[in-house]
């Protein structure tokens, strides 16, 4: 049934995981810039870094470091796109309820509003929070900053458990 993502896990596997840094870097760089911009490709961060870290446990150093600076960097072409008049897009692709309540959580919750879903794994819907935070204008240095900080905690922490847990981590469903 789920064959086709028993073969991503694979490809991703072989030519992720197991390379050598100076290929596996960029390669992280980009999968989590396209997974935090327009494409979804979720928990495949979240999949490598664990995968990585739990086959080189000298990885869970700097590794998750890459993962957050991918997403850092799809999460700032996303705000960009939708602070350049991405209203329309935004009312396009989210449901009008939905964007009201994300609004209401940044009145109320400042930096906390992007944080939060930052440091969530899927399910939890970020790109939402993103360009919203595009849309209103949210001050670009904030923005990068949270993410950063958010998504390096998630990934670190996720690094660390997989060194910690080992092989355990990989049964887990």
């Amino acid at each position: 049934m789920f064959d086709w993502l028993r073969a991503i896990g694979r490809w991703l596997e072989l030519y992720v995981i197991a390379l050598p840094i100076y290929y596996a870097a960029p390669a992280m760089i980009v999968i989590g810039a396209l997974d935090s911009s327009l494409l979804s490709l979720p928990e495949i961060n979240d999949y490598l870094v664990v995968g990585r870290c739990f086959k080189q446990p000298s990885a869970a150093f700097y590794f998750p470091l890459f993962a957050a600076i991918g997403s850092v960097v799809g999460c700032l072409a996303l705000y960009t796109i939708m602070r350049r008049g991405g209203q329309a897009l935004l009312r396009r692709r989210f449901k009008r309820e939905n964007i009201e309540r994300v609004e209401r959580v940044y009145a109320r919750y400042g930096f906390l509003a992007i944080a939060i879903p930052a440091l969530l794994p899927p399910p939890m819907p970020f790109k939402i929070f993103v360009a919203t935070a595009g849309t209103l204008e949210y001050p670009r240095w904030k923005f990068l900053t949270t993410v950063m900080v958010a998504r390096s905690l998630r990934y670190y922490v996720e690094g660390i458990l997989a060194v910690y847990y080992g092989r355990r981590v990989l049964s887990f469903h």
